[in-house]
């Protein structure tokens, strides 16, 4: 039975997503809790949920919870949470949610959220029929209206897909192993997937499950990463020897890509010089070699050579992956939009001073806002003269749910397919 203490550290993460405004990842990294995978699922679901939720609880409240009893909240979401969807038995996630109360000096509300899990119990059927029928998108009314304007055909179908658990995608190392000869280790272990015929390096999990449970993990065989993703390696165009620049290389998972892809030499960039630890650590387990550098790709670097080609994984508001991170609906607002749109800007515009004449510039975010893929793009090359957008067909044919727009491709979030995210790429003329 998971113990109070499991679900404590879920609260802390929720307080810190909703009250301290930190992302779910660092706030879960604060927790040092040996059962990880029920505390992700309990701080992810309620984050998913959490329009859901308020519903519900408001119908069994009497009264409304003060806004300054907003831990008091988040314990009630957690309870009924669990009773909504954990196999959890009924009598443990009301009694250790309960206890939640006492761990958290909050006493005198043990008998409330006593009597609010049980009477949710008795009235379970009733309550969820009643949401079925009511319109809940469990997005911000600001974005919710962003992606009715944009994608006037397709926004009932993203906010479907962004509310559900994301699927695992896995990029093999061809340096270490070959995609079918993992998959013939991914079937002795009796881990069931399905190989890309696209994407040469991918393998999505029928069931996602802990990283420690795939095999030669450590030993750098297997990476995780979407399948959108996947695509910045194949984009770049790769050729042996060139230089290339990963200016926003944190946490590292596309410049190793690049490394598995073919023999270059590659620079990776970020402006964390706590996020360049990550990089390390995975070119280490993946015994890859990069020079790897702190730097603001959005001023002027000085680097020793230019370079072939420069990857751009710019800041964004995450609108792409909110199912993989559904903190972005709390943390992003309306007018970080435009903010993001010109830092990306000068991004491009210094990242382009770094590339050789016909060299190419990869553009890429997990945005599916046109303020960050599209019109970032259109602004950028009024400011650069000798550069212009080079046709992702001409390059990979294949376009894993993909439309087509003025400067690029937009990927949209599908089910049991890749992220939403955007690619555009520049080519720089001789003269």
């Amino acid at each position: 039975m998971r113990s109070t203490n499991t679900r404590n550290s879920a609260l802390n993460a929720l307080k810190q997503v909703i009250i301290e405004h930190k992302s779910l990842d660092e706030a879960l990294d604060l927790e040092e809790q040996k059962d990880l995978s029920f505390v992700k699922f309990l701080a992810y679901g309620v984050l998913r949920e959490y329009e859901s939720l308020n519903i519900i609880l408001n119908q069994l409240l009497n009264k409304p919870i003060k806004t300054k009893e907003i831990e008091l909240k988040l314990i009630l979401l957690l309870g009924l949470f669990q009773l909504k969807n954990s196999h959890t038995p009924e009598h443990a996630a009301i009694n250790e949610t309960v206890e939640l109360t006492k761990l958290n000096h909050l006493d005198y509300a043990k008998g409330l959220v006593n009597a609010i899990l049980r009477r949710f119990l008795r009235e379970k059927t009733t309550l969820l029929a009643q949401l079925q029928s009511t319109t809940i998108t469990e997005h911000p009314q600001w974005l919710l209206e962003k992606i009715q304007a944009t994608y006037p055909n397709h926004w009932q179908t993203i906010l479907k897909t962004n509310n559900m658990q994301a699927p695992m995608h896995l990029r093999v190392n061809q340096r270490k192993t070959t995609t079918i000869e993992y998959m013939e280790l991914l079937r002795q272990q009796e881990i069931t997937g399905t190989i890309h015929a696209g994407l040469p390096d991918a393998i999505t999990l029928n069931e996602a499950i802990n990283v420690a449970e795939l095999p030669k993990f450590q030993e750098g065989w297997i990476s995780v990463q979407d399948l959108a993703a996947q695509k910045a390696a194949y984009l770049l165009d790769l050729k042996p020897g060139q230089k290339v620049l990963d200016v926003c290389a944190a946490p590292g998972g596309k410049s190793c890509h690049i490394l598995e892809s073919c023999d270059i030499q590659l620079t990776s960039m970020d402006i964390s010089n706590r996020r360049l630890n990550l990089i390390n650590e995975n070119l280490k387990r993946l015994d890859l070699k990069a020079d790897v550098r702190q730097g603001d790709a959005s001023r002027p670097q000085e680097f020793d050579t230019l370079f072939d080609r420069i990857l751009i994984d710019a800041p964004c508001s995450g609108t792409g992956v909110i199912r993989r991170h559904p903190d972005i609906k709390f943390l992003r607002q309306a007018k970080d939009i435009d903010q993001l749109h010109q830092l990306q800007v000068k991004i491009i515009v210094e990242s382009a001073k770094n590339l050789k004449p016909n060299g190419l510039l990869l553009y890429a975010t997990c945005s599916i806002l046109r303020e960050e893929n599209d019109l970032t793009i259109k602004k950028a090359l009024e400011q650069l003269k000798l550069f212009s957008t080079t046709p992702i067909n001409t390059i990979v044919p294949e376009n894993i749910n993909a439309q087509t727009t003025a400067y690029g491709w937009q990927i949209l979030p599908k089910e049991k397919g890749s992220d939403g995210f955007y690619y555009a790429i520049l080519s720089k003329s001789s003269t």
